[in-house]
């Protein structure tokens, strides 16, 4: 049920407070909070969108350290936008401008460091999809979220390399649709 953009229930913070647990609104603002698997609200959209327009390098003091992200695009605006919306949900991100740096730096850490990769799929020297079927050949569990806007050509390559656990996320997307498929990702939660 919605409740439109002014909802009463919540005041537009996704959030219904409960005094000891903070319940998920039914509205859109709802849609976008973030909450943890028990049900205990983290951080709401609102929130997200405030400390993001403010410019601040830290992390939501709400939201927990999550671990380590890898983001590899050569869209310079774009690797910035994800690495700080990762930044603010609590990830320690390590930027890369290409598939062949991705690489790299995946390399320089051990096995399994990265909670998540996030990368593009169109990127020059090695493109993303190819970048992700050599990762597969030393990690078959590592999680990762392609972004792209052509998902479909995405999926349909993706699926001539066998690889079929990748998520992509459709550009343009919001700091909120980031922070929420890296955490469906990692958590291995079904896309709504």
């Amino acid at each position: 049920m919605s409740h439109g953009p002014d909802c009463s229930k919540c005041n537009d913070t996704g959030v219904i407070e409960t005094g000891n647990n903070d319940l998920a609104c039914s509205c859109e603002a709802g849609d976008r909070a973030l909450f943890n698997e028990a049900c205990v609200g983290l951080v709401t959209g609102a929130e997200i969108k405030q400390h993001y327009l403010n410019g601040s390098p830290e992390p939501l003091d709400t939201v927990p350290n999550r671990g380590y992200a890898l983001v590899v695009d050569d869209d310079i605006i774009n690797l910035e936008f994800v690495s700080k919306a990762l930044e603010f949900g609590g990830y320690e991100v390590t930027r890369a401008a290409d598939g062949i740096e991705g690489m790299a730096r995946y390399h320089e850490r051990e096995k399994g460091y990265f909670n998540i990769i996030m990368s593009d799929w169109s990127m020059p020297r090695l493109m993303g999809t190819k970048m992700v079927r050599s990762l597969r050949r030393y990690d078959k569990e590592q999680k990762i979220l392609m972004m792209s806007s052509d998902p479909e050509s995405v999926r349909k390559e993706l699926k001539e390399f066998r690889i079929t656990d990748v998520r992509v996320l459709y550009k343009a997307f919001t700091v909120e649709d980031v922070i929420r498929e890296v955490l469906n990702a990692v958590e291995e939660r079904t896309a709504a």
